[in-house]
C-alpha cells in the first residue's frame, strides 16, 4: 500500500502545519504517482526536539512517500520528488515559510529535494 510517511520535530507549529495540510498532500501525490487516493496513507511520525537534536542534515519536516515500484530510475525518482515539492508550495498556504523535504522512496530507486523557508 503507498504512503507517506511525515516525519517531524514535533512543535505546535509543525503540527499545525501538517494537520491542515495532509489531505492536500495525499491528494498532490496521488495526482503526482498515479495511485489512487484511498490507497494512500498518510502516517504522522513526531520527534521530541530534544531527540531531533541529535540528528543532522535532516529537515524540521520530512514527507517521505512510498510508492513501490511507480518510478524505475533515480532521474525520474527526483523528477517526481521535485513535482510534489512545487505543488505543495503552490497549494499548501504557508509552505513558502516551512523548511521541509521530501523523500520520495520508490523501490529500488529514490529521489530528494528540500525547500528552506524565505
Amino acid at each position: 500500500m503507498p504512503h507517506i510517511r511525515a516525519i517531524f520535530v514535533d512543535t505546535l507549529p509543525n503540527r499545525e502545519f501538517i494537520k491542515k495540510r495532509k489531505t492536500a498532500i495525499r491528494q498532490i501525490v496521488s495526482e503526482k504517482t498515479g495511485y489512487p487516493l484511498q490507497q494512500i496513507a498518510f502516517i504522522a511520525e513526531p520527534i521530541r526536539a530534544d531527540v531531533w537534536e541529535l540528528s543532522e542534515n535532516v529537515s524540521p519536516i520530512c514527507f517521505v512517500p512510498e510508492i513501490g515500484v511507480k518510478v524505475k530510475t533515480e532521474k525520474q525518482a527526483e523528477a517526481c520528488a521535485k513535482k510534489i515539492k512545487a505543488e505543495i508550495l503552490k497549494r499548501c498556504l504557508n509552505a513558502d515559510k516551512t523548511d521541509f523535504s521530501v523523500w520520495l522512496r520508490g523501490y529500488p530507486v529514490n529521489g530528494h529535494v528540500e525547500h528552506r523557508a524565505k
